[in-house]
């Protein structure tokens, strides 16, 4: 599913709605994959969801971080100086990693488990 253009946010009227195919749409993300999940509907040509995976609790929205400067490279990406917002009013300096390509999700996997 190379092709396949995951979730996207566009704002309709007042609400923000989510969609992976462009057709369907949700009000989140779980709902637009469960929608799919739930109707069976197609991944443009590649097939139908058959297991939704959710997100860890040790996974982050994109829209929680924001990267300041670069602060080095290595082997799995780039680790970047930045903020972490953790609620409405509170955000904290992070250093955060950036992963370079598909292979570091081995790595990633090894950081989850110790989390």
């Amino acid at each position: 599913m190379q092709n396949t253009r995951y979730s996207s946010a566009k704002d309709v009227g007042n609400a923000r709605m989510f969609t992976i195919d462009g057709v369907n749409k949700a009000s989140s993300v779980v709902g637009i994959v469960q929608k799919h999940y739930q109707e069976k509907i197609r991944l443009q040509d590649e097939g139908i969801l058959l297991k939704p995976v959710p997100k860890q609790p040790w996974e982050l929205s994109k829209d929680k971080i924001v990267l300041q400067s670069r602060l080095g490279e290595g082997a799995f990406g780039e680790v970047w100086k930045g903020t972490l917002r953790q609620s409405v009013t509170k955000t904290v300096d992070a250093a955060i990693k950036v992963v370079s390509n598909a292979k570091c999700f081995q790595h990633i996997a090894l950081l989850s488990r110790m989390l």
